[in-house]
C-alpha cells in the first residue's frame, strides 16, 4: 500500500505530502509549498528515494519551495498540461502577492487526465479536476486521494483566481464524491477527511453541485 507523510509548511498551512512505496522506498514530492529544510529533513527521516515533484496546481502557495527540492533532489516536475501557463507567468501563479517577485517555470512532464506515475511498485492515477484553475489535478491510488485545492474537508477551493470557474468546480467535486466511500482524502489544506465524511457533511459543496448541476 502507499504510504504517506505530511508536512504542514508555510503560513498559509499548506499540506506537503511525501508519497512513497514501503518496499522499495521511492518516493514522490507533492506541493512543496515552503520550508525545503523541513520537506529535507523529513524525507532524510523517512530514508526514502525521491524520484519526482508532481504540483496539484501552480499557486504561489504550494511551489515555493519548487526550486530548492528540485535542485537538491536532481528530480522532474509534473503537472497537469492545463497548469502549464499558470507555472510559467506569475500574474497568474500569484507569486508576486506573496514574494514580491514572480516565480516563472516550465515542467519537465505535462500529465494528461488518467496518466499512471509510478512510484516503486505503487501506482497513482492523474484525475484532472479543473475549477480551481484550469489545470487542478488530483492522486488516486491504493485508497487514497490527495486531493490539493479541489476538495477539502467540508469546503472546496475558491474560484476567484485566475482560471478559476465555479461551474467547472461543481462537476469535479461530483467526479471525485463519486468515488468509494473510504477513500481517504488527503487536500492541500486543513485535515484529512474520506469521501463517504464529505458526502455526508460536506454541505458547501453539496450547495455548489445543486447550483450549477
Amino acid at each position: 500500500m502507499i504510504q504517506i507523510e505530511t508536512i504542514v509548511v508555510s503560513p498559509y498551512s499548506v499540506n506537503c505530502y511525501v508519497l512513497y512505496c514501503e518496499n522499495t522506498k521511492d518516493a514522490i514530492i507533492v506541493d512543496p509549498g515552503d520550508e525545503a529544510n523541513k520537506i529535507i529533513k523529513t524525507v532524510s527521516r523517512l530514508g526514502v528515494n525521491v524520484k519526482g515533484v508532481v504540483l496539484t496546481h501552480c499557486h504561489a502557495d504550494h511551489i515555493l519551495a519548487l526550486d530548492d527540492i528540485k535542485a537538491h533532489y536532481d528530480v522532474r516536475l509534473m503537472i497537469h498540461k492545463d497548469e502549464a501557463p499558470l507555472l510559467a507567468n506569475g500574474k497568474m501563479n500569484l507569486t508576486p502577492m506573496f514574494t514580491g517577485k514572480s516565480i516563472e517555470r516550465e515542467a519537465d512532464i505535462l500529465l494528461s487526465d488518467g496518466d499512471i506515475i509510478k512510484i516503486g511498485e505503487r501506482e497513482m492515477k492523474v484525475i484532472h479536476t479543473p475549477g480551481h484553475t484550469s489545470g487542478c489535478l488530483c492522486l488516486l491510488g491504493d485508497g487514497v486521494l490527495v486531493s490539493g485545492d479541489t476538495l477539502f474537508a467540508q469546503s472546496y477551493g475558491r474560484t476567484d483566481f485566475p482560471t478559476g470557474d465555479a461551474r467547472v468546480l461543481a462537476a469535479s467535486l461530483k467526479k471525485l464524491l463519486e468515488l468509494p466511500e473510504d477513500t481517504r482524502v488527503y487536500p492541500g489544506h486543513y485535515d484529512s477527511s474520506t469521501i463517504g465524511i464529505e458526502k455526508k457533511y460536506n454541505l458547501m459543496a453539496s450547495e455548489l453541485m445543486e447550483y450549477y448541476l
